[in-house]
């Protein structure tokens, strides 16, 4: 049937609408024909992985690589050719769809893909970065999954639902370290033969592992991105894979790069790829790999790594990555520096936003009573009222009140989803940059938010757009940590959760880790005559329901414990805790309101302002 008149223009104006967002966020232009294909209407933030693209796409075009653009509703995919590119534009464009995603698929021509550290590239590797093919033969490969699973019949040591064993020494995931005080079981004879041919390798010198660890990773499991600790350990990690290949990724401030890990293969990381670049295995049951210069997805098995590593002496590192090093940097706080804002987003966007889409379900499961000042102020809301709910969570003060009409919006996509399925509006967006006119909405409330911003400047700017959105007369309700977690006789709940009585009675406990955090910025400005183009910060981790120490800190989220677990993994997310009348003064600060209340309120500092 030929589409009607109404339905060609229809499309016409959202391929023009497309093509202008291409234009004005990349600078790219659409064409009449290419081998780049945009595709809108899906991508990260619609929940949508290189996966499910790949699925879709290769029944059409041979894939040669996908672009998933971070924060973005669309993507890129690039095809072996212009004809490959036509047949999927043909067969998909307005017409097929993914899961979870609403609607079908826009596709444009491109006249290229924008340069991204999220692009797949299978071919660049960072230096110090070795792989050996068929390290061990067949028949070496099958003893040890032998010997391997005999060794896991006799534990029930588990991480995150994968068995794990420890010689030598225990790495702790944790901290990327080890206890050098104490050592576990020692290595076993009958791995002498690996710990031999590693030995007598060229590359590597003589060198010899006095610490293995072994892991046996099902489908789906996946390691966090880390970067092994540089005073535990010397300059090379090794990684024997046996049993099934699978995809590392590496990454450090501006690249990523995949790398394929057949199995029998050795993987040796030295250099910066030792001491820079994070790697990490992202938990899923396909990978993505190449193939005659195209991209298809291959199952994963049962996959079982071996990791060799050497347990320095002393604990100063001697590697030439001074900014990098742990025992080299000296440990700086946050606080007391002058981050601009492109640090402050790196910063946010590994410590606050990543970590929620870790953790959301968990934190939503612990989110359901609302604070009761918080409530009052809602149902104090006239009649016919416009609410609107800034960093609305899971959705738990929204329907307090009926008569009002109200929206949330929120940073996490998954947290947002949890609106939906309770009836509520919800939509996704940043609180630097709110999708609102001015003026539109009678009351705003912004509850434990702004304290996840890295600077003071970004915390007033979250301020002033929460103004500019309020209608003249319009009054916004805002809660962040307080510092001081016992302002008044009755304590916090963060503390009194905790049940030791020194941590109820004040008493600072410190944790002495601390958590480097590092980036680099593009065109930065001179700084005391010097170009600062590498940004590394040491963030101080909090001991969880203890008084805060400092103002600029990684808290610790542990992730539900599972019967099957003996341990579950931690992540570390970014908080700016308030001293006394430090909000108060943020807000007095802008123009154009009053603040017409201050007050603590169970560990939080509290302002209700009003827009002149």
């Amino acid at each position: 049937m030929e589409p009607s008149s109404s339905y060609k223009t229809k499309l016409a104006r959202r391929k023009k609408k497309y093509a202008a967002m291409l234009l004005k966020e990349t600078g790219l232009h659409e064409v009449h024909k290419s081998k780049f294909l945009l595709i809108c209407n899906t991508g990260l933030v619609s929940g949508s992985t290189a996966e499910d693209v790949l699925e879709l796409f290769s029944q059409y075009c041979s894939v040669q690589n996908i672009l998933m653009v971070p924060g973005k509703s669309y993507c890129f995919v690039q095809c072996s050719d212009e004809n490959e590119a036509e047949n999927a534009h043909n067969a998909i464009n307005a017409k097929l769809s993914l899961p979870g995603v609403n609607g079908p698929l826009y596709l444009l021509y491109s006249e290229s893909m924008p340069q991204q550290d999220s692009k797949i590239n299978f071919h660049y590797r960072p230096d110090g970065l070795i792989l050996i093919d068929d390290f061990i033969s067949g028949t070496e490969e099958q003893l040890l999954l032998d010997m391997v699973h005999d060794d896991f019949k006799n534990t029930s040591n588990t991480l995150k639902h994968r068995l794990v064993r420890h010689y030598g020494y225990e790495f702790d995931y944790n901290t990327n370290n080890v206890n050098k005080s104490n050592k576990c079981e020692d290595i076993p004879s009958k791995y002498s033969f690996l710990i031999e041919r590693i030995q007598n390798h060229e590359k590597l010198k003589n060198w010899v592992p006095n610490q293995i660890t072994i892991n046996c990773y099902q489908p789906g499991q996946g390691i966090p991105f880390h970067v092994d600790t540089h005073s535990a350990f010397d300059d090379y990690i090794l990684s024997l894979s046996i049993g099934s290949d699978i995809v590392m990724e590496f990454k450090n401030a501006q690249e990523r790069c995949s790398l394929l890990l057949q199995r029998k293969s050795l993987l040796i990381m030295s250099d910066a790829s030792r001491y820079v670049w994070s790697h990490g295995i992202v938990p899923r049951k396909y990978d993505i790999i190449e193939n005659d210069a195209k991209l298809t997805t291959q199952a994963r098995g049962e996959r079982i790594s071996f990791t060799f590593r050497r347990i320095r002496d002393g604990d100063s590192c001697n590697c030439d990555f001074v900014d990098n090093c742990d025992s080299k940097k000296k440990n700086q706080p946050c606080g007391s520096l002058e981050i601009g804002d492109d640090v402050a987003s790196k910063l946010e966007r590994t410590h606050v936003h990543e970590v929620y889409d870790e953790i959301a379900n968990h934190f939503s499961e612990t989110r359901h009573k609302p604070w009761p000042n918080v409530e009052s102020f809602i149902r104090s809301f006239l009649p016919g009222s416009i609410f609107i709910d800034v960093g609305c969570g899971n959705g738990k003060y929204l329907g307090l009140n009926a008569s009002a009409y109200q929206m949330g919006c929120d940073r996490n996509v998954k947290l947002a989803q949890e609106c939906f399925k309770k009836g509520f509006e919800a939509l996704i967006c940043d609180c630097l940059e709110l999708p609102f006119r001015s003026n539109v909405t009678d009351y705003c409330i912004c509850i434990a938010v702004i304290h996840h911003l890295a600077t003071e400047s970004r915390r007033i700017r979250a301020i002033q757009e929460i103004i500019r959105i309020l209608r003249p007369g319009g009054q916004a309700l805002i809660y962040v940590w307080a510092k001081n977690q016992l302002k008044d006789e009755k304590s916090s709940n963060y503390l009194k959760i905790n049940r030791n009585k020194d941590f109820a009675a004040g008493k600072v406990i410190e944790d002495t880790r601390s958590v480097e955090f590092k980036t680099s910025i593009e065109n930065a400005d001179e700084i005391n005559g010097e170009k600062k183009t590498d940004v590394n910060i040491s963030l101080p981790v909090h001991v969880n329901r203890t008084q805060f120490k400092h103002e600029d800190m990684l808290v610790p989220w542990k992730l539900k414990q599972k019967q099957d677990e003996s341990e579950v993994p931690t992540f570390l997310r970014f908080y700016h805790v308030f001293s006394e009348g430090e909000l108060e003064s943020l807000c007095k600060r802008i123009p154009g309101n009053r603040v017409m209340k201050s007050y603590y309120d169970q560990g939080n500092w509290c302002v209700i302002l009003e827009k002149l």
